[in-house]
């Protein structure tokens, strides 16, 4: 990704600086429309993130924030079990928080990550 962003930043005619992308914090250079490592649009203006409770720039409602897991039923359990865990980490207090704010039903979503050999450790807040 830095070759990319040094390729883009040395080839850029009359543009100076970088832009500061509000959702995770990369910067792009200043010709850039969208977060050369989000896809973020540059120009949106960071608002606190009612779920997650910082400057995410994704928006206010919960939805608009984090993973989008309204197809989690159809994806492999062992890339949605790396999807969850980071949800976990990042945008959840608890397990109960996490099936809450994605309107989730626990028992379905421990039956799937189950039957691929995985439950839920508690004292490490992860499906291992």
């Amino acid at each position: 990704m830095e070759i990319i962003r040094r390729h883009f930043t040395e080839n850029s005619v009359g543009v100076e600086g970088e832009v500061k992308c509000s959702a995770y914090g990369e910067t792009s250079p200043g010709n850039f429309d969208v977060c050369w490592s989000c896809g973020a649009d540059l120009a949106a203006k960071a608002v606190e993130c009612f779920s997650c409770r910082s400057a995410c720039g994704h928006g206010t409602a919960w939805q608009d924030c984090g993973m989008d897991f309204s197809k989690w039923r159809g994806m492999d359990p062992h890339l949605l079990v790396g999807l969850v865990n980071t949800e976990l980490r990042n945008h959840s207090e608890s397990l109960e928080d996490f099936l809450k704010t994605h309107d989730l039903a626990k028992e379905d979503l421990v039956r799937k990550l189950g039957e691929a050999g995985y439950s839920y450790r508690e004292e490490q807040r992860q499906f291992r």
